[in-house]
């Protein structure tokens, strides 16, 4: 993903379904937003939060005519924060 595309797709994230932590590498040109972060002893759901945001993001990008090729992460952070991720690349 090249750094205008990027620029595209978070303008149109941000105006469409709002602001979320976002984090361009353009080193391995890929672009992270934080979808789901939640402690060990919440009692949220995070897998449900995880695939709401998703699919927001997802059907504001596809309003638009672009699909770019995704994958999801996740990362635990000091030991208790759990942090979920879906990265255009």
């Amino acid at each position: 993903m090249t750094k205008e595309i990027a620029k595209e797709v978070k303008k149109i994230i941000k105006e469409e379904v709002g602001d979320y932590t976002v984090y361009f590498d353009s080193k391995k040109g890929e672009l992270r937003y934080t979808v789901a972060q939640y402690n060990d002893g919440s009692t949220c759901n995070p897998d449900e939060l995880e695939q709401r945001n998703i699919l927001e993001i997802l059907n504001a990008l596809t309003a638009h005519g672009m699909m770019p090729r995704f994958r999801k992460a996740s990362r635990r952070y000091q030991g208790f924060i759990n942090c979920r991720y879906i990265i255009f690349q």
